[in-house]
């Protein structure tokens, strides 16, 4: 895994104080990395972005994450205040409208 020591550590003092679990971070590094996203564009890239690919430390097989896997942390992570709505957009997966969500400015 291509891993900077300053995320782990910051991802290591998350844990320790209970702000996130692992799934959690990986969600809000992705959205970091590629901005406002919906659920299932999360879902796609995690099948086929090597950046995500090496945030989840997968491999080739392009499994990625199941949406429903995806939608309960991003719940969990809007209670938290750490994601925020972007707004309602055309979803590039379904082609249908779709909430956008953005990791917001209150990530420690």
């Amino acid at each position: 895994m291509n891993l900077q020591q300053t995320s782990l550590e910051a991802f290591l003092d998350l844990l320790k104080t209970g702000k996130v679990n692992l799934r959690q971070y990986q969600i809000l590094q992705i959205l970091k990395y590629h901005g406002p996203l919906t659920s299932n564009e999360i879902c796609e890239l995690t099948k086929t972005c090597q950046h995500c690919k090496s945030i989840l430390n997968q491999d080739e097989s392009g499994r990625g994450l199941p949406i429903n896997c995806i939608t309960p942390r991003i719940l969990e992570l809007r209670r938290k205040f750490l994601v925020e709505e972007h707004g309602v957009r055309f979803d590039s997966v379904t082609k249908r409208r779709a909430i956008a969500w953005k990791a917001s400015g209150r990530i420690p």
